[in-house]
């Protein structure tokens, strides 16, 4: 169940809690597990001000000023963002700030955080852990610990071009990107099913069947369609 949310200037309610944060609020977006702020940049002013809370009234993680090189004075200078859009059936975060910058990561409401950095450069932020993504690296937070590694971005942001690629991914979490991608909800025939790994890529149709008629071929696996449920279970052809 979401939460009452509402915002006072510098202050954000969520039901019985309140946040308050450095500058006045400009932005919040309500997703499934988490509140994404972004707070008013002050006119160029340098500030962190992208921020993850949890609905206990807890800090998720931050997305830190970014440095840039400025050519005019040749020095590292901070950049503030002026704007946040999160594609909801992909989950994808685009951050913008004060110079035309796209700051684009892919990251996932579930039990843990998710960060995939597609171009720019942002500083991820947990407490007083600190980490700075380059395109093609992915920022893991869970258990309140935060680690980077290098990834394959496709997968990630393969909604730009209308395609899902998978690499050894696990059908569960391919199959939940498509549940975003559709707005489907996803059943297995058995547990089993959810473990098996594939790699590949399909096109985005309008009419999902068609998705399921190439997954069907290269999988194996029977996709049964029904009131926006699919079940999936092991074919017996």
């Amino acid at each position: 169940m979401l939460p009452i949310v509402e915002t006072n200037g510098k202050t954000l309610y969520i039901n019985s809690n309140k946040v308050t944060f450095p500058y006045k609020i400009e932005q919040v977006l309500i997703l499934k597990s988490q509140i994404l702020i972004l707070l008013d940049s002050c006119i160029k002013n340098e500030c962190d001000n992208v921020y993850s809370v949890n609905f206990d009234g807890t800090i998720g993680w931050r997305v830190q000023s970014r440095k840039y090189l400025s050519r005019e004075y040749e020095n590292k200078k901070l950049t503030s963002y002026v704007g946040m859009y999160v594609r909801k059936e992909t989950n994808l975060l685009q951050l913008n700030d004060w110079w035309g910058g796209r700051y684009i990561f892919d990251h996932n409401d579930d039990e843990f955080g998710l960060a995939t950095l597609a171009s720019g450069k942002i500083e991820v932020a947990l407490g007083d852990q600190k980490k700075i993504l380059s395109p093609g690296e992915q920022a893991l937070i869970k258990e309140q610990s935060l680690s980077v590694k290098e990834v394959n971005i496709l997968p990630y942001t393969s909604w730009m071009e209308d395609r899902l690629y998978f690499f050894n991914e696990k059908l569960e979490s391919i199959m939940k990107r498509m549940a975003r991608w559709y707005g489907i909800e996803v059943c297995y025939a058995d547990l089993g099913i959810r473990e098996l790994h594939f790699t590949g890529n399909v096109p985005k149709y309008t009419d999902i069947e068609k998705v399921f008629d190439i997954l069907e071929f290269a999988t194996h696996l029977d996709f049964s369609l029904e009131k926006g449920k699919v079940l999936i279970s092991r074919s017996k052809k």
